[in-house]
């Protein structure tokens, strides 16, 4: 799998408001537009999370992500993030952004 580019911005899907549930460390998130229920770890759901906040690239989201999980911004959360917006993409939960 190729790296996304790092100048490509993602946001959430316009008019997709997500419903969240929980539990420890995993999270079910309904998409009431696809009528799909999804599972995220923690790391998955902070940065499905800032997607919802805010429009970022492949660099704002691994930041935000290494803000909200309190890790360091290192390659290995970068590598996650870049392989979490080709998954959360594919699942039509996110959308590239014209800069």
């Amino acid at each position: 799998m190729s790296r996304p580019a790092l100048t490509t911005r993602y946001r959430l899907r316009p008019g997709r408001p997500l419903q969240w549930r929980t539990w420890h460390d995993d999270s079910l998130v309904f998409d009431p537009a696809s009528g799909d229920t999804h599972v995220f770890d923690a790391v998955a759901r902070e940065g499905l999370a800032s997607l919802e906040q805010e429009t970022l690239d492949l660099d704002a989201l691994t930041l935000a992500m290494s803000r909200r999980l309190d890790v360091a911004p290192d390659t290995a959360l970068g590598e996650y993030a870049a392989r979490l917006v080709v998954d959360l993409e594919a699942l039509g939960l996110i959308v590239r952004v014209a800069s």
